[in-house]
């Protein structure tokens, strides 16, 4: 019985071959594929007849075409026919080892029934091949925290995108989609609600390679402000979650300090008020970073460099 569904949400031809390609050579045929047309212009059937004709797949040709207003709604109507225990949602433009699916049944026979997100490595490529981003060396096989990869990710110090995550299915059910304009964070805070800010299941032998270019949602230059405003409005939310959770103050400094990297996406004003979200806590140490902030004007680097110890 196939566990897996592979959910590809089509629209983008330029590189649905290599995807398809990619899926065509797992080493382990055990999985149903699933094809949603999101009213795209192009005819994406040939290609899948090319590499699956004599594979099990489902394809939907839908008219309307809801990824224009958000991806969500795409992904979510798509899922609707899934019946598997687990899923995944595959770009269009990104493609998998060949041992994705191997991977996945020699990790999910063991894994414990609180456990509703599973994650493989990711690598960030451009239109070509070219390798832009990988920061999972050092990453083995076994449990993490949700919450701080999440941190890590925030603070530029892991990659993560939709693609290289696997579901179980029951969980979504009950959660569904987090809205975020044009899907902005919604995979993040998919991951982060059904975890519960918990553990999730890292497979460490397989990748899933991402693509990058102004094609793709993450690479392209347009909509910046509405990202910029689904970011500020997923951080309010991720901290609202870590509130909730009565995770350790170290996780919450932690987070907070993850934020001064993406403080193109925040506002000064917006960045006060998360920090006051969490109270004296978040007040103290937003006061302490703008010392240092304005200590750096006056201060030389060398002596600031020996504060670093007090972490402010």
């Amino acid at each position: 019985m196939h566990k897996l569904a592979i959910v590809i949400p089509f629209y983008k031809i330029d590189y649905f071959e290599e995807a398809l390609k990619s899926l065509r050579l797992q080493t382990n045929q055990n999985f149903n594929l699933y094809i949603g047309n999101d009213a795209s212009p192009n005819d994406p059937l040939p290609l899948l007849e090319k590499y699956f004709k004599d594979h099990t797949y489902r394809y939907f040709n839908y008219e309307e075409n809801l990824g224009k207003s958000n991806l969500a709604f795409q992904w979510a109507r798509i899922l609707e026919n899934v019946d598997e225990e687990w899923f995944q949602i595959l770009g269009d433009d990104d493609f998998l080892s060949p041992n994705f699916v191997e991977e996945f049944y020699n990790n999910v026979g063991s894994i414990d029934p609180s456990i509703n997100v599973i994650k493989t490595k990711s690598v960030m490529c451009d239109g070509g091949e070219q390798v832009l981003k990988s920061l999972y060396e050092g990453f083995t096989t076994g449990l993490y925290r949700s919450a701080d990869l999440m941190i890590k990710k925030i603070g530029g110090r892991l990659n993560s995108s939709l693609s290289e995550h696997i579901f179980r299915r029951s969980k979504y059910s009950e959660i569904g989609f987090p809205h975020y304009d044009l899907a902005w964070h919604t995979d993040d805070m998919l991951i982060l609600k059904a975890s519960d800010l918990g553990e999730i299941l890292f497979v460490a032998e397989t990748i899933v390679y991402v693509r990058v270019y102004e094609g793709s949602t993450s690479g392209s230059k347009a909509n910046i402000d509405i990202k910029k405003k689904a970011s500020l409005i997923f951080y309010n939310d991720f901290s609202r979650l870590l509130i909730n959770r009565n995770v350790p103050l170290l996780e919450i400094r932690r987070y907070l300090k993850s934020l001064r990297n993406n403080k193109e996406s925040i506002d000064v004003e917006s960045f006060k008020k998360i920090h006051f979200n969490h109270g004296i806590f978040g007040q103290s140490y937003y006061l302490t970073y703008v010392i240092k902030m304005f200590l750096k004007r006056f201060v030389p680097t060398t002596f600031l460099e020996k504060l670093q110890g007090t972490d402010i």
